[in-house]
């Protein structure tokens, strides 16, 4: 394996914004790389390091904040972890409002910091919060940031489109579906790169227990914690489908209002996402529920006990794990960006849905996902149905899939292997 270590698309977003904000703050999910490129930042300009994991550190964030923000005044200072002393964002607020040059602090933080109910301080219009999630194929891969979610945004037409992604040999076909079908089993976290299935297993059941014993406590009370983890555990079976509160809540064994805090916290602490449905000024009825999705596809496949790509397909996971997968990674590539979108998915009464719904301004881009390496007509009625309802604000319609090569099937929908739209 490569020592060189795997660099973060988001290192080279957060080293611009440090050129225009006086704060950055990048969250994520424990364990997900955030050290990493706070270190990595620090490789490109001088500055201080300091870790509130450490006992003395924390310590004397608690006893004296101002002092610890203020030691490196002439260089960047990095806080990792500072949701262990949320108190410290009132002493980063002081410093930065007496010197209002950029790139003054990074901070990050295992948990969404404006959702912390501990947080009173949100550094509003001085600092740009950027989130880092698990490694993206590219990432893995070692391949630059794709402009797939860009190109489909500014493409005339689908063949326009297919002209921006990377040639690909039709004959390499294999060995990218292996290699996206694995990330899919293995999932993003940085610490599992290199583990066999069953040092992968330890390494999820250890992560789930100290995020249960160690991290809900900063983000809110856990009355029931076998409740908890039997929510957890369900939210993860969940992945890719509708969020039915009420039959969450019989499965998991909880009454509705503790239901809705659990949720929160396991999406604060950036264990799931909800995708909620795009709500236009139409005539038809749209869905209320949102989606829900698994931050990290590999705690999905270790809590379905999932170790390969056969194993899924058999259990009939597949299809899920791929759309949740996918939707991640696409997410991760659109975000780096200037322009990031608002993402949703889009379903109606009578039957019609698009996995993932980006939109910029007036201009949405639509993607389904397919796990199979065919794909029939029938697979672009939903594109099809957003285009005749948005007209000229749809700009490209993709069935991303696991076949050998792109397919033009209408001027503003395409089939592209995965890989394509991922960099490879």
């Amino acid at each position: 394996m490569n020592d060189v270590p795997l660099h973060r698309h988001l290192t080279d977003t957060t080293l611009g914004l440090l050129d225009q904000f006086r704060v950055v703050v990048v969250t994520g999910a424990r364990q997900v790389g955030k050290s990493t490129l706070a270190r990595a930042v620090l490789d490109d300009r001088p500055g201080s390091y300091h870790t509130l994991d450490r006992p003395d550190v924390a310590d004397r964030a608690l006893a004296d904040p101002l002092g610890l923000v203020t030691e490196n005044a002439a260089g960047l200072t990095v806080i990792d972890e500072i949701q262990l002393a949320p108190d410290l964002m009132r002493a980063v607020k002081l410093a930065v409002d007496r010197d209002e040059r950029p790139g003054a602090f990074l901070l990050t933080g295992s948990s969404n910091l404006l959702r912390m109910r501990t947080v009173s301080e949100t550094l509003a219009g001085l600092a740009a919060y950027v989130e880092l999630g698990p490694l993206t194929l590219s990432e893995r891969t070692r391949q630059p940031l794709p402009r797939t979610i860009d190109d489909a945004f500014a493409a005339g037409s689908a063949e326009e489109f297919l002209a921006s992604l990377p040639v690909v040999d039709p004959g390499s076909a294999p060995g990218l579906r292996q290699a996206v079908t694995d990330a899919i089993i293995r999932g993003g976290m940085p610490g599992t790169l290199g583990m066999d299935a069953a040092v992968r297993r330890h390494w999820y059941s250890a992560y789930i227990s100290t995020f249960v014993e160690r991290d809900l406590w900063q983000l809110g009370r856990v009355d029931d914690v076998m409740a908890f983890r039997r929510l957890f555990a369900q939210c993860m079976l969940r992945t890719g489908g509708l969020l039915n509160r009420s039959d969450l809540a019989a499965d998991s064994a909880l009454d509705h209002r503790t239901l809705t805090r659990y949720l929160d916290l396991l999406e604060v602490g950036y264990q799931i996402r909800t995708l909620t449905p795009y709500a236009a000024t139409m005539g038809k009825r749209l869905v209320k529920m949102p989606k829900i999705l698994a931050r990290d596809s590999g705690m999905a496949t270790h809590i379905m006990r999932v170790s390969d790509w056969d194993e899924a397909r058999d259990t009939g996971a597949a299809g899920a794990l791929y759309e949740s997968w996918m939707i991640s990674q696409l997410l991760a590539i659109d975000g780096p960006g200037a322009s990031a979108s608002s993402a949703h998915f889009w379903r109606t009464s009578a039957g019609s849905e698009v996995d993932l719904l980006l939109e910029r301004g007036t201009r949405l881009v639509g993607f389904e996902m397919k796990a199979g390496s065919t794909v029939r007509w029938a697979d672009t009625r939903g594109l099809a149905a957003v285009r005749d309802s948005f007209g000229e604000r749809f700009r490209m319609g993709v069935i991303a899939y696991l076949g050998d090569e792109p397919l033009i099937l209408d001027d503003r929908i395409c089939a592209v292997p995965a890989w394509s739209l991922l960099g490879l």
